[in-house]
């Protein structure tokens, strides 16, 4: 992760750096903010290969969240419809959504706070860019808007990791609910 142990004028200066490198890079990060800005390509690795994604971060969180059923190469029969009636089949419907939705309504909550922690970021460093904000008369407001973005930074990756493992627990579930 390039930028944990970095503070803004780092963070930003390795930004630049990255626009500015006329070569090509593999960059991984956690960083939404730094992948959206130094980034003209992103790559999916799915299954073992490597393939151009053509859309923005947003849509990958889309996509990560889709159910995954992974091909087995085996063909299995549909089930027999004499055995499985309407209301068994609404039934196991029902179930299978009562296993899956607190999941996903989890999911929603850490995406919403995702969002709500990156606007708070963004809006830090719009003002933390400011020039008047490097004034001495601006000192102490750029330590607190400095330590509130460096705090913020530290819960945004402990709820991308959380988002992360609860869509990993979510496609687990899928994949269970499907054999």
């Amino acid at each position: 992760e390039p930028t944990n142990h970095l503070d803004l004028e780092m963070r930003h200066a390795l930004s630049m750096a990255l626009q500015e490198y006329a070569g090509a890079m593999v960059l991984v990060s956690h960083d939404r903010h730094l992948l959206r800005s130094v980034t003209d390509q992103f790559l999916l690795v799915d299954q073992g290969k490597v393939s151009p994604f053509n859309d923005d971060l947003d849509a990958y969180r889309n996509w990560l969240m889709q159910p995954k059923i992974e091909t087995t190469g085996t063909v299995t029969e549909p089930p027999d419809n004499k055995l499985l009636n309407k209301k068994a089949l609404r039934q196991q419907q029902a179930e299978q959504r009562k296993r899956l939705n607190p999941l996903k309504k989890e999911i929603q909550t850490l995406e919403q706070s995702m969002q709500n922690i990156e606007q708070r970021i963004q809006n830090i460093e719009a003002d933390l860019a400011l020039p008047d904000m490097y004034q001495a008369a601006n000192r102490q407001r750029m330590e607190e808007l400095s330590r509130e973005r460096a705090e913020l930074g530290g819960q945004l990756q402990q709820i991308e990791e959380d988002w992360l493992h609860k869509n990993e627990e979510l496609e687990l579930l899928t994949l269970e609910i499907a054999r």
